[in-house]
């Protein structure tokens, strides 16, 4: 008797199906992390826009102070 080898060319729909699957969640994994560092990134740069602002104010306020000749200050009621 001789004996014949069950070899497989390719792959199969089992395998195939494994493969979609594992690189469905590897995307959906790499899509939710993009997606929190740009929404992160959004964050930032609105601080960071604000932070531009209040130090600009201050600037001001602090020059307008600085050349006035006469400080008015509010009573404490």
């Amino acid at each position: 008797m001789a004996r014949t080898r069950n070899t497989q060319h390719g792959i199969g729909y089992v395998e195939l199906l494994l493969a979609l699957t594992i690189a469905a969640l590897l995307i959906a994994g790499l899509a939710g992390v993009t997606g929190g560092a740009l929404q992160s990134g959004d964050e930032v740069g609105e601080r960071n826009r604000l932070t531009r602002q209040a130090r600009f104010a201050m600037q001001r306020m602090t020059r307008a102070v600085r050349e006035a000749r006469l400080l008015l200050l509010p009573l404490n009621d």
